[in-house]
């Protein structure tokens, strides 16, 4: 289980909430999902571990790029620049956090070609060493391009020099620059490479993690990802009621394996149920949620006109 710190209502203390894996909300436009994913991202308490991945951002993406130390890589592209840690709304953000365009695709291929330089040279000075035979290492472009791989089969990353190709698969004649990519090709890179930058059991906020993708692949991505980084804790923020079910589903177990509410002997509803409809950004979904001994378990905290999706459970409306 891990710890999120969320806002309390006006006037009253933060929150802790414990969860096991990841936590999705859903609300209108407007509503405030933005606004949250920036406060959770700047809180005290949190804030050397959350990496905020915002739905306004570049895509960008350079045909080359020359590598640099791999510390000051990694800086720039969590912090918005290489010396300071502990402004992130400042440099990452332009003082904007909510509301400013993330431009650092640049910095992420950066960051990618450095961590392969870096594990390329110390398997080289390692190999000099013996004579024993070592394994290559597994770098994070080589993790990138397997996951990228996997939810487009279709297609392959051919990645060679400081630069990156895209190939139609058995057709080693159709090849084009990355900047040549499709919105959806390139946004699976950046989302994929940015999560394996995130820190060490850190919490990784997603703000409109369906855009630019093809409902088809959005459940593998993120089961793909959210493999790859089982040490953190992930934080959908979504105004998507299809992303919202198809993310529950394939993610949590519990929602597959859910069963009507049974009334005990003093009447009181205990366990999971469905058929329940809700009403979330003008349209009806049907929705599971949790009742233990008759009270449905909500958190009033959260912002007004959220809709909450826990650890497998769809919780009513807020």
């Amino acid at each position: 289980m891990r710890n999120l710190v969320l806002p309390g209502k006006a006037g009253e203390p933060t929150q802790t909430i414990k969860v096991e894996k990841s936590i999705l909300f859903i609300g209108d436009n407007g509503s405030g999902k933005s606004r949250l994913g920036t406060w959770i991202e700047l809180e005290k308490k949190q804030e050397a571990k959350v990496h905020r991945i915002s739905a306004q951002k570049s895509l960008d993406m350079p045909d080359s790029t020359t590598p640099m130390s791999i510390e000051i890589a990694e800086r720039n592209l969590l912090f918005g620049s290489p010396e300071r840690e502990d402004l992130v709304a400042h440099y990452r953000w332009n003082k904007r956090p909510a509301t400013s365009l993330l431009n650092d695709y640049e910095k992420l291929m950066v960051y990618l070609f450095s961590d392969e330089t870096e594990e390329n040279a110390k398997f080289k000075a390692a190999c000099v060493q013996t004579t024993v035979r070592i394994e290559p290492p597994r770098t994070k472009l080589d993790t990138v391009k397997k996951v990228w791989e996997a939810v487009l089969p279709h297609r392959e990353l051919v990645i060679g020099g400081l630069r990156i190709e895209t190939r139609v698969s058995n057709d080693p004649q159709a090849v084009y620059k990355s900047s040549e990519m499709s919105d959806g090709e390139r946004v699976i890179f950046y989302l994929i490479g940015q999560c394996l930058a995130a820190p060490h059991d850190g919490i990784i906020i997603i703000d409109e993690p369906e855009l630019h993708l093809h409902k088809s692949v959005q459940p593998k991505l993120w089961s793909e990802i959210e493999k790859l980084r089982t040490d953190c804790l992930f934080v959908y923020l979504t105004h998507d009621v299809d992303f919202a079910a198809a993310n529950a589903c394939s993610t949590f177990d519990a929602v597959k394996n859910a069963t009507q509410a049974v009334i005990d002997a003093t009447g009181q509803a205990t366990g999971l149920f469905g058929d329940m409809i809700v009403n979330v950004g003008g349209t009806n979904v049907t929705v599971r949620g949790a009742v233990i001994n008759g009270v449905v378990r909500i958190s009033t905290f959260f912002i007004p006109r959220f809709f909450l999706v826990a650890n497998g459970i769809y919780l009513h409306e807020i």
